[in-house]
């Protein structure tokens, strides 16, 4: 049957919509019609995960006069808002109030990521396990033997620099300006001889 199309949508909207069941568990949980400017609210069925109604405003007395034209609720989920809270408190006080699960989520997601970087510091990197290294005999002088790497040859050095300075009879208040060195750290390389 030919019909314009504007026809078959004015049908449609002269249809009632469907009077959704009294849910037993209700979620609220406000959205953004325009960000930090306007906001609505959501009442969805738990149980059949359907919308039921949206409120104009998030605020707790829209609410609350919403549970009062819909008495029977017995659960209401959802986020920590204060308003929702306030609106159940009022028009349905036998119901039990939770959290949602996304926000029960959210937040469990949130404390972990504090907890984590409160101990960031008991973390350790993980390593590759490395072959054992072939056991070294001592030196015949019973000397430990000499430790590679950058900061140990920086070391050597710096040691090195202080003994010829030292032999060079120039007092350690100078040799530490002069190599930008702790007056200690010199100290203590002025006093072992390797």
């Amino acid at each position: 049957m030919p019909v314009n199309r504007t026809t078959l949508i004015r049908v449609i909207r002269r249809i009632p919509d469907p009077q959704p069941a009294m849910p037993r568990a209700l979620g609220v949980d406000e959205f953004a019609t325009r960000r930090r400017h306007c906001y609505a609210t959501v009442l969805i069925d738990m149980d059949t995960h359907q919308p039921i109604d949206v409120l104009p405003d998030r605020t707790a007395e829209t609410f609350a006069q919403w549970l009062w034209e819909h008495p029977g609720v017995q659960i209401v989920c959802r986020d920590r808002s204060g308003s929702f809270a306030d609106g159940a408190n009022r028009c349905a006080p036998h119901a039990v109030q939770v959290a949602d699960r996304w926000h029960l989520l959210y937040n469990l997601s949130g404390a972990v990521e504090k907890a984590i970087a409160r101990h960031r510091r008991c973390l350790r990197r993980p390593t590759t396990p490395t072959p054992a290294a072939p056991l070294v005999e001592p030196a015949a002088d019973n000397r430990p033997p000499q430790v590679e790497g950058l900061r140990a040859t920086n070391t050597r050095t710096r040691h090195g620099q202080v003994q010829a300075l030292l032999a060079k009879g120039v007092a350690i208040k100078a040799i530490a300006r002069q190599l930008d060195l702790d007056g200690k750290i010199v100290r203590r390389y002025a006093h072992r001889p390797s």
